[in-house]
């Protein structure tokens, strides 16, 4: 009887929303005791804490969450501090009493926001952060069990996301939004991928850079462009959302000479493509021999640099990686249409280009052979250069007639 009541005490559930700047949010859902405060609330939810108690009518004060505030022995060193919120009805209210003074009651949603006295945190209701459990009559809280490894720029980094405690989370039924209309595709975990940016010396937050998905393995990866702090969101329907931060480096690379017993060694499995939409910006005609150049644009309009692009045409297919713009080159040696795709993307357009051959007339002289090159239609060109060689005669044959005559004068 006793340890039932003591699995009830603790059936009480709070929202918990910490924001450290204009992008990054972590949300959690903690189960408490009843008649806890929202410190107790802050000790409960795993977040790393650094506190000063002022003792009696002051209480305890929140100087530092992570990384992010003062120390103890200045809590309050900067004009920004973490301000103190809680939801009432649909919108925060600045909390009248300090953490250890506030009371929390089941349902209830807690805010913290780092900055300046004003700045309200994200808005999310519990519902949103504590999904429907078993003490509610519906069905239990279920929790990702994230593994990663990579830690360098250019190199790909593995992720593997499965639920915890149950396995692989997969769904064959789901729809991607692609440039052609929805395509069905199979997926697990939604991962967003956000890079922390600076513009001139100005912290811009953290962008947005990738969205994947998880296969039938819980596996998942992409290539960080550049070394930075990146940030990755993992969410699935019925799940406990979870953020996950990781430092990524610019790593030496050592120039490996090709070895003939590891070419012989089987290949690892690969990993099932990431499904991010890119555009590919190339003219629409060229000539034979010109150089082409096209550019990839990932979804949000931006140059993707390091890209990979293929070229397929009559004559085979060319493989491109674009540049730090975005843009690639080649040769177009043949004529025909040629046409682009790019592998792990789904492309929002087709994009072709037609390459023809530049006519060319020559013309022949005693003196010397010119090449006139005309963009004329192909039947005017055949004309001129049938006729050509008629006129180019009869010149040669009246020049000697009157060096003829001139010898025999001077004679």
């Amino acid at each position: 009887m006793l340890l039932l009541l003591s699995g009830m005490v603790f059936a009480e559930r709070a929202g918990l929303v910490v924001q450290f700047n204009s992008s990054s949010v972590t949300m959690k859902c903690v189960e408490f005791q009843s008649g806890a405060s929202a410190f107790d609330i802050l000790m409960n939810s795993g977040l790393q804490l650094v506190t000063k108690d002022y003792g009696a009518g002051l209480g305890m004060a929140l100087c530092k969450i992570g990384d992010t505030g003062c120390g103890e022995d200045n809590c309050f060193c900067a004009s920004e501090y973490w301000g103190f919120y809680y939801i009432a009805g649909s919108s925060w209210e600045y909390a009248p009493v300090g953490v250890s003074g506030f009371t929390v009651s089941n349902g209830d949603v807690l805010g913290f926001r780092w900055g300046a006295y004003g700045d309200r945190p994200e808005l999310h209701s519990f519902s949103e952060i504590c999904p429907p459990s078993a003490h509610g009559g519906g069905e239990s809280i279920r929790y990702f069990n994230v593994s990663m490894n990579g830690n360098c720029s250019k190199e790909q980094f593995m992720i593997n996301v499965k639920e915890r405690e149950r396995g692989v989370i997969w769904e064959p039924s789901g729809f991607f939004v692609s440039g052609l209309g929805y395509m069905k595709v199979e997926n697990g975990v939604g991962i967003r991928v956000l890079l922390h940016e600076t513009h001139s010396g100005n912290d811009a937050g953290f962008e947005k850079v990738a969205f994947l998905f998880t296969d039938k393995e819980g596996n998942a990866s992409f290539i960080p462009e550049k070394p930075g702090k990146y940030e990755l969101e993992f969410d699935k329907e019925g799940f406990l959302g979870e953020r996950r931060e990781i430092d990524i480096n610019e790593c030496r690379r050592e120039t490996a000479t090709s070895n003939p017993v590891e070419e012989l060694k089987p290949k690892e499995k690969e990993v099932e493509p990431n499904i991010t939409r890119v555009d590919i910006i190339a003219p629409q005609s060229a000539n034979v021999n010109s150089t082409v150049t096209v550019k990839m644009l990932s979804e949000d309009g931006k140059p993707l640099s390091y890209g990979s692009i293929t070229v397929e045409f009559s004559g085979g297919r060319k493989e491109l990686v674009t540049n730090e713009s975005g843009e690639a080159t080649f040769t177009a040696e043949k004529e025909g249409v040629y046409s682009y795709s790019s592998p792990n993307h789904t492309l929002s357009a087709y994009r072709t280009t037609n390459v023809m051959e530049l006519n060319k007339i020559v013309l022949k002289s005693p003196v010397a052979t010119q090449v006139v090159q005309e963009e004329t239609p192909a039947s005017i060109g055949m004309a001129a250069a049938g006729a050509s060689p008629e006129i180019i005669g009869a010149g040669v044959v009246l020049v000697l007639v009157l060096l003829y005559f001139i010898q025999r004068v001077i004679e």
